[in-house]
């Protein structure tokens, strides 16, 4: 064999040896390499699930809300206990304050005719019983005719009763015939009921009762009369007073006390007797008028049989607050009218209502202005009574947060014990005073039974605790923020749930 064939044989020898050391090694290492490899993959899985589960559990742990004090603030945020008590299930109507037809308004009208010499009040001024509104210079000539004829007559009944003085005695002692005196006495009973006549006619043409009497006592014409709301004063009293006395309209039982609602007079203006001089208002008592539709008239007809009242709220619109409003309750049915209304196609029923005092102002020259709470024309909010539920929770309708079928209310979390916090969480806290947390609060699902515009009535199933306080508003905006949170986008806290 040639040197060239040795070579080539021995190179070809020294490949089939490097070839099957190879292979032997990749036999016995190989599966050990992928088993390494998968165990390596299967750590790295195990620890994605440990990631994955402890995300989880932050999401647990996250479902609650965590308020700093200027969120606390911001929310306005009302804590409370709640308590079972009695719920009024109501069915609501509108209504509108009105006055009282026949007593609410009274016309001051003119009991003579004259000239306007003063007017002494103001529109919306208030005014009480003896206060004077007008004065009136008469100038009716007949009323003057008349008040000349009363003094006439009651001037020759005195002559003819001091006649009759003179005569006395001497009729007595037969000096003079009893004829005479007779004839004086008819005289002066035909005076006296000439008198009663003239009287009747001066109350007759307008001139009240205590200026006819003053005439008759003082001797002379009344030329002015001062106006006033009540009843007149006694004779006796005036008689210590100045010639033009004040004079009321005989209008029965009047209130004490009135406000001018409209003057339609001025100072140099003629009156004829009957004009009406102003209009004063009576508001102390008024009545409410509801709108009822057919459905709720059986309503309307058991109250009478089980002793309900209707509650009225004022001040109610989309945004007040229960505090803002001015409630009254129990108030009793007056009547429902017997026809249907034209206008709303809504039968009317009437309620009582007792007026208060808002405030009273007055300006430098001593008048008077009292603003009444419950004014003519507000509105006002009806509920009828349906049905009475006892021992139930009832919430502010804010402090009920509905999402699809579930209704949650947010208590105050209590931490089991400040070995519970997270101490990052408390360093984090202690370095920023103004983010610090001042409360905590957990959804709690309940079982809505029945809602209004206002309040929200709760199952007491004894899922919502007793003890512990609750958010009396802004649930709404608690669930975003738990929402916002749980997403990383607010404060993370751990704690024992």
């Amino acid at each position: 064999m040639s040197a060239i064939a040795r070579k080539v044989l021995a190179s070809v020898a020294v490949a089939i040896s490097i070839f099957a050391v190879g292979y032997s090694l990749g036999f016995f290492l190989g599966p050990r390499l992928v088993t390494s490899s998968h165990d390596d993959h299967e750590d790295d899985h195990e620890d994605d699930h440990e990631d994955d589960l402890e995300l989880a559990e932050d999401h647990d742990e996250t479902d609650h809300v965590a308020l700093t004090k200027q969120a606390f603030d911001n929310l306005g945020l009302n804590l409370g206990l709640p308590s079972p008590r009695e719920y009024w299930r109501a069915r609501t109507v509108p209504g509108e304050v009105v006055e009282i037809p026949g007593h609410s308004k009274v016309s001051v009208s003119a009991p003579v005719t004259g000239v306007i010499e003063s007017v002494l009040v103001q529109p919306g001024e208030s005014v009480i019983s003896t206060d004077q509104l007008f004065t009136v210079r008469i100038t009716d000539e007949s009323l003057t005719a008349a008040q000349s004829k009363l003094l006439a007559s009651l001037a020759r009944g005195q002559i003819v009763q001091q006649e009759i003085a003179r005569l006395d005695p001497l009729t007595s002692s037969g000096a003079v015939a009893g004829r005479r005196k007779r004839d004086l006495e008819y005289e002066l009973a035909q005076l006296e009921s000439t008198q009663a006549v003239l009287k009747q006619e001066l109350l007759a043409r307008g001139l009240p009762e205590c200026m006819v009497d003053e005439v008759a006592t003082q001797g002379q014409l009344a030329s002015a009369i001062q106006i006033t709301a009540a009843e007149c004063e006694r004779p006796s009293v005036l008689a210590n007073r100045q010639r033009i006395r004040p004079v009321t309209l005989q209008i029965g039982a009047v209130p004490t006390e009135y406000a001018v609602e409209r003057i339609n007079v001025y100072p140099g203006q003629t009156v004829q007797r009957g004009d009406e001089l102003c209009v004063i208002n009576d508001h102390s008592e008024l009545h409410i008028r509801g709108q009822a539709f057919e459905s709720d008239l059986p309503l309307l007809d058991q109250l009478s049989d089980k002793q309900w009242g209707i509650t009225a709220e004022f001040g109610h619109n989309r945004n007040a607050h229960d505090r803002e409003l001015i409630i009254r309750q129990d108030l009793p049915l007056l009547r429902v009218d017997n026809l249907v209304d034209a206008d709303s196609q809504t039968f009317l029923f009437y309620l009582p209502l007792t007026n208060e005092r808002a405030h009273t102002r007055g300006d430098d020259h001593g008048h008077s202005f009292v603003s009444w709470r419950f004014k003519p024309g507000q509105r006002v909010r009806l509920s009828i009574p349906v049905e009475r539920w006892e021992q139930q929770l009832v919430l502010p309708l804010a402090a009920v947060v509905t999402e699809g079928p579930n209704s949650v209310v947010f208590v105050e979390h209590i931490d089991p014990g400040p070995d519970s916090r997270d101490p990052h969480a408390e360093r984090q806290e202690s370095e920023d005073e103004h983010d610090e947390i001042v409360i905590e609060l957990e959804p709690i699902p309940v079982r809505l039974l029945h809602r209004d515009d206002r309040h929200a009535v709760i199952a007491h199933d004894g899922q919502l605790p007793l003890d512990k306080r609750v958010a009396m508003n802004a649930a709404y905006e608690l669930h975003q923020a738990m929402r916002m949170q749980a997403s990383g986008g607010g404060h993370h806290h751990h704690h024992d749930h």
